[in-house]
């Protein structure tokens, strides 16, 4: 059994290092930039009016808040159950 369990980390391990694969690649046949002259930045136009509010940038935090909750309680029931099914034994 204990060789299951650690066969089953060993592949999980795995898989996680091949998903992150391509994020360690990306440099290796991209061109280098080209090189330009700097451009002089121009002054900035007239300011308009900013509005009186912060624009929403992210998303609902209810949503991942009842997602972590479902998850503390999923683990919470099959703790349990999993405790009660070895006494039974």
């Amino acid at each position: 059994m204990r060789g299951h369990r650690l066969a089953a980390v060993g592949v999980l391990i795995v898989a996680l290092l091949a998903m992150m694969a391509p994020a360690f690649a990306s440099g290796s046949a991209e061109k280098p930039p080209e090189i330009t002259q700097p451009q002089r930045q121009e002054d900035p136009p007239e300011r308009a009016e900013r509005p009186a509010t912060l624009p929403f940038t992210g998303s609902d935090l209810t949503a991942f808040v009842v997602a972590g909750a479902a998850a503390v309680g999923a683990g919470t029931v099959i703790a349990r159950r999993a405790r009660a099914r070895s006494v039974r034994l």
